[in-house]
């Protein structure tokens, strides 16, 4: 089995870039026959939400960490996956949420100019990797540990509707590769009043006892459509589909997936989440 340690990734490089050109990953991508997937969640959501929101009432989530200070009490997250070698030394349970080397404005399609070194960086995805003390709590934690693949980074986040309408033009975003990063989205509380839309996809809501994931690596946002009370609470969990971590040698290796099985067939298919958390 290949192994490739984090010690001889180049600072240069985050670890997941490192990976992509070590392993040719780019000549190994399969398709699927679908565009997203939407799964119904076999799980206690009332209990997983309680667990959720006594964590949020513990830990108290921040806005977004940047150099002009972040978008205060709007979108407010904490961390659920750490880097214990943040170049920042940022605190574990917001080490996900930004980066103070960025503006605001400078998060959105991979704007890495203001970081000379990209390991151990915001945007090094596959350096956290560490579970958070909220993520190990009651409902939350037993949820985590059916996940199969390598969970990295990851948040619980929150959307306040009282921040008002948003704005056409923002939110907008790409994420890594979907055979890097693919996100689940867990839906914890929210209403009609919030959206989801995908570049070129009418918006629609999403539901409480679904699982979602989308290719993420095409520009999309979330959106109120409305100035509201509610609040949207989501957990937004990043997993390795085609390469495992392995703690005790801090090195990573393509599995028996890479290059096979396209990371929506793995999560249809039971290869990303226990059986016990997919609904039939």
């Amino acid at each position: 089995m290949e192994k490739y340690l984090v010690s001889d990734c180049p600072s240069v490089w985050t670890m997941h870039d490192w990976l992509i050109k070590a392993t040719k990953l780019n000549t190994h991508l399969v398709k699927s026959s679908v565009k997203d997937v939407e799964l119904s969640l076999n799980y206690d959501i009332n209990k997983l939400q309680t667990s959720v929101l006594s964590i949020l009432e513990t830990y108290k989530p921040i806005g977004w960490q940047s150099k002009d200070y972040g978008i205060s009490d709007y979108y407010t997250s904490i961390s659920l996956r750490a880097n214990e070698n943040h170049q920042e030394n940022l605190d574990e349970t917001y080490s996900s949420i930004g980066s103070y080397k960025n503006n605001a404005n400078e998060f959105f399609y991979n704007q890495t100019h203001n970081h000379k070194f990209l390991k151990n960086s915001y945007y090094d995805t596959y350096a956290f990797t560490k579970p958070t003390a909220p993520s190990q709590i009651g409902e939350l934690g037993n949820f985590l540990s059916k996940i199969k693949r390598t969970i990295v980074r990851s948040r619980i986040s929150t959307i306040n509707g009282e921040g008002g309408v948003t704005p056409a033009f923002a939110g907008w975003h790409r994420d890594e590769s979907i055979f890097i990063n693919l996100r689940i989205n867990v839906p914890i509380t929210t209403s009609n009043d919030f959206y989801f839309e995908m570049e070129d996809r009418d918006p629609y809501n999403l539901s409480i006892g679904n699982i979602y994931s989308w290719d993420t690596n095409i520009s999309h946002r979330v959106f109120v459509d409305k100035k509201t009370t509610n609040r949207r609470t989501h957990l937004v969990i990043g997993c390795s589909p085609w390469f495992d971590y392995n703690q005790d040698d801090q090195s990573w290796s393509p599995n028996k997936f890479f290059g096979k099985k396209h990371p929506f067939d793995m999560l249809m298919d039971g290869d990303i989440l226990s059986n016990e958390l997919i609904g039939s």
